[in-house]
């Protein structure tokens, strides 16, 4: 009995520290417009080259989710080299224009080899950052097949540090 009270303490404690990716659902919205594919894409070419395959890593200083992501991080950098993708990191700290779109860190965006953004959105969801266990590995090893539109993930909990 203590065992199970003790285990649902322990629950509840990491469930409080979950929080949602786009608590202010700005996100959501903008990937609701009909050109927000083309509008992200414009904003990030005017710090990186996005005319190749790329994974963009976007980070924020003094986030402890990049922290205790990081081994996560690593294995989708080791991933996306594996699959021909470069691997860029932003710190969107200190680019206005992407915290007006990126809602928290850490977070990613994978472009196809047209240029194309094809994810955006958390490296994964849930209280840990496991590695093999995230959502953006699809992306990158090719395993989600050509579609219409860029999938924009932003209704999800993790350990994210809001930047709107």
């Amino acid at each position: 009995m203590w065992f199970v009270g003790v285990l649902a303490f322990l629950m509840f404690v990491a469930s409080q520290k979950l929080v949602e990716f786009d608590g202010s659902g700005k996100l959501w919205q903008l990937s609701q417009g009909e050109h927000f594919d083309v509008d992200f894409t414009e904003k990030v070419q005017q710090l990186v080259e996005t005319s190749q395959s790329k994974v963009i890593h976007f980070t924020a200083t003094n986030c402890q989710c990049n922290t205790v992501a990081k081994e996560h991080i690593e294995s989708v950098e080791k991933l996306a080299r594996q699959h021909g993708f470069n691997n860029v990191t932003v710190n969107v700290a200190e680019h206005q224009l992407l915290l007006d779109v990126i809602p928290a860190t850490p977070a990613v965006a994978v472009f196809d080899d047209s240029g194309e953004l094809i994810y955006l959105g958390p490296y994964s969801a849930g209280y840990s950052c496991n590695v093999g266990s995230g959502i953006v590995e699809s992306y990158v090893s090719g395993k989600v097949g050509k579609t219409p539109s860029a999938t924009i993930l932003s209704e999800t909990k993790g350990c994210y540090c809001p930047l709107i």
